[in-house]
């Protein structure tokens, strides 16, 4: 009888497997959600940040200055600066081309409802009309569960090479 029972776990144990990394990939699906949706405001050129996406007290590190942006509203301001804040600034950021896309994450840890998960990043732009950049990234995103919906609570973007290549 042990046997069988031994036979049967043996049996069962790539499904369980299958069963783990299925769970893991959906769990994976909602995480990146929100940063799905601000990749893809980005990439419209949206002036206006996606709603939906950051908590109230986000923090974001990035490579322009001021660098950091914590506290109340200032994910909003983050993506203004981004962006550009005035029309004139907008229109520069417009005319960058800038795409940016992102992977699935490469580790993720949920502990209730928060959340910890890095995302290799490419951002592609450019400087003039003849020279694009290729930025690589490693982005930690760091999130929490409000009302049943993942939220940013903080993101860092980690440059991890970044060379000129032909514009498009």
């Amino acid at each position: 009888m042990i046997r069988r029972i031994i036979a049967l776990l043996a049996l069962c144990a790539p499904l369980m497997g299958f069963v783990a990394d299925r769970a893991m990939a959906e769990d994976d699906a909602a995480l990146v959600a929100p940063v799905q949706h601000l990749v893809d405001a980005i990439n419209q050129g949206n002036s206006q940040p996606p709603t939906g996406v950051f908590t109230e007290d986000c923090v974001v590190l990035d490579d322009f200055a001021p660098y950091r942006w914590s506290g109340k509203g200032n994910a909003t301001a983050w993506y203004k600066d981004l962006m550009g804040q005035t029309k004139a600034a907008h229109d520069e950021f417009l005319a960058m081309k800038a795409k940016l896309s992102v992977e699935a994450p490469r580790f993720s840890r949920v502990t209730a409802d928060t959340a910890y998960f890095v995302l290799p990043g490419l951002f592609l732009f450019n400087t003039d009309p003849k020279t694009r950049i290729r930025q690589t990234s490693q982005w930690v995103i760091s999130e929490k569960r409000v009302h049943g919906h993942w939220l940013i609570a903080g993101h860092a973007w980690g440059i991890t090479s970044e060379t000129p290549v032909a514009a498009q």
